[in-house]
């Protein structure tokens, strides 16, 4: 049970890097995460809506919002268990302690992807065309208009560069 915890960590933490690299020229995004029981419920009468809401989820929020802007900010609980399992996969560095609201002082983590692995080679292969697009729409007259627009334009790019994304 604890490694199958570790696992959804791990893969969590690779796609935040992943929306982090992506937006890395176009937002400065915080990210924050921990590890812990959650509840999840329906909310709605007429339209269903999915809510996930605990300890767990507020800890997470404290740790987004004192984070830094383009890093992705773990709990020491998140850290213990990636570190057990897949502690080639990343980089972790403790950025000390802050204060959280409801929380006190606490200690926090920041990650990155190790190099050489997987995903370090596939964020360099499969990232580079979305950033090339959104330098593009920056150095024209901004966004494309029409989301149309947008699509056949990164469609064309990735047929260009179809031969980076065999890996993996």
């Amino acid at each position: 049970r604890e490694y199958r915890a570790a696992s959804c960590a791990s893969d969590l933490i690779n796609y935040a890097l992943d929306i982090l690299a992506l937006t890395k020229d176009c937002h400065k995004i915080r990210i924050g995460i921990n590890t812990g029981t959650v509840n999840a419920a329906l909310v709605g009468l007429n339209r269903f809506q999915a809510d996930v809401f605990g300890d767990a989820v507020n800890t997470a929020s404290r740790y987004e919002s004192n984070g830094e802007p383009g890093r992705l900010h773990i709990s020491p609980t998140t850290m213990q268990l990636v570190n057990k399992y897949f502690a080639t996969d990343f980089v972790i560095e403790s950025r000390g302690t802050f204060y959280a609201k409801g929380k006190g002082e606490v200690e926090g983590y920041f990650v990155t992807r190790a190099p050489g692995t997987i995903w370090a080679m596939k964020e360099a292969t499969r990232i580079l065309p979305y950033r090339e697009v959104v330098h593009q729409w920056k150095s024209q007259s901004g966004m494309p208009s029409d989301l149309e627009n947008a699509e056949q334009q990164l469609k064309s790019l990735f047929r260009e560069q179809s031969s980076f994304h065999k890996l993996g």
